[in-house]
Parts: C-alpha cells; sequence; structure tokens
C-alpha cells in the first residue's frame, strides 16, 4: 500500500523537485506491480495542481491502465481543466479505456485532437491507436456523427488530403487523425499530407510529422 497522505504533503510543500520524482518512481513502480489504481483517485481529487498532474504522471507510466468508471469519470472532468499538462495526462490516460466506457466518454475525449496547447494535441494524437472500430461505432451515436464517419477506415486518402487543407481546426485534426489511425503504412501519403499542413499551419504540421514517424516506425 502506497500512503497517499503522506506522498500528498511532500509534494504540497516541495512541489515538483528531484526528491519528489524519486518518490514518484517509486509509486509509479508500485502501480507497474499492479497496484490499484483507484489509490491514485485522492491526488487526482487533490486542490495543488502539482498534486493532481503528478498522480496523472503516474498513471501514465502504467501500460495497459484500462480504469475503473470511478477513475474514469474523474479523468472525464479533468481533460477538460485549464491547466494544459493536466488535460495532457488525463488524455492519454483517459484513451486506453475508451473501448470500454459509452459514447459519452468518447465524444467529450475527441475535442483534445484540437485542443489550443501543442503538447495536448500531440498526446491525444499520439493515442489514436486506442480508438478502436467499436470506439467509433459508438461516437456515431453521438452529436459527433461526421467525426466518427471520417474517422472510420473507410474514409479515402482523397478525401483526407481534401479535409486536411481546411482552415477549420477540428475539421483539419479529425483528418489528421484519421490518416494517423488509418494510413500510416502509406509513406508517401504521410509525405503528402506534412507538405499541404506546412502550408496551412506550420504547427499541425509539426505535430503531424512527429506522430506519423512513431506510427511508421
Amino acid at each position: 500500500m502506497i500512503d497517499m497522505d503522506t506522498t500528498i504533503n511532500d509534494i504540497c510543500q516541495h512541489p515538483i523537485d528531484t526528491e519528489n520524482h524519486t518518490s514518484l518512481n517509486r509509486i509509479a513502480d508500485y502501480f507497474r506491480m499492479g497496484g490499484d489504481r483507484d489509490q491514485l483517485i485522492p491526488m487526482l481529487l487533490h486542490s495543488n495542481e502539482d498534486v493532481i498532474s503528478s498522480g496523472l504522471w503516474v498513471l501514465s507510466e502504467v501500460e495497459n491502465a484500462n480504469c475503473s468508471i470511478e477513475l474514469s469519470h474523474i479523468l472525464l472532468k479533468l481533460i477538460e481543466h485549464i491547466n494544459p499538462i493536466i488535460r495532457m495526462y488525463a488524455g492519454s490516460s483517459l484513451a486506453e479505456s475508451l473501448p470500454s466506457l459509452g459514447a459519452n466518454y468518447v465524444a467529450r475525449w475527441i475535442p483534445l485532437l484540437w485542443d489550443s496547447n501543442e503538447g495536448v494535441k500531440t498526446r491525444a494524437l499520439m493515442s489514436v491507436r486506442y480508438l478502436d472500430d467499436v470506439s467509433i461505432r459508438k461516437l456515431s451515436t453521438t452529436h459527433m456523427a461526421k467525426e466518427a464517419l471520417a474517422l472510420s477506415r473507410n474514409t479515402e486518402p482523397k478525401e483526407i488530403c481534401t479535409a486536411v487543407l481546411s482552415t477549420d481546426s477540428a475539421t483539419r485534426s479529425i483528418a489528421i487523425a484519421a490518416a494517423i489511425r488509418s494510413h500510416s503504412h502509406d509513406k508517401s501519403l504521410m509525405n503528402q499530407i506534412h507538405l499541404a499542413l506546412q502550408d496551412i499551419d506550420p504547427t499541425d504540421a509539426r505535430i503531424f510529422w512527429n506522430v506519423a514517424r512513431l506510427y511508421g516506425s
């Protein structure tokens, strides 16, 4: 068991210093070995943003972190937090559980793909691998049916290339995600999209290229 009260007090007194990083790595090791992730809930509900982000960092370090409903509900709220670090880690942790969660979770996660913060957008794009066909079908039952259709594996490369030229950030981001999700093996298409994005939005071009190289490697 982890003494969360002591951990929280340490972070509040010495926010994000070397000693805390050592302590957080020990806590992460505990959860990597199978510790109950719900023990992190007191950190995620805390009023101190350093405590919240530390708890989220630990959760993000645990592979196959399929979260409980209670933990998933907390993450759902945190993906809309004003602090981009919190949104980023909450989004990447929630993404792993999306296939087992309801349509509302998927629909509220999707806007991270066009978040105003580059780090949040990058992490979200890296997480589209968790959007399986079941998740996309769930999304199609919400107000994001159009986005679900664009993300489906039936979307043709020609349609994606047209959509990435959009001046609308959401439309462009969905097209980018569709390319990564379904066509990352097509190096010619990836190059074509990258070049097109450089003229439209250099930040999106950089994010896309970094993630495309990861997926295509």
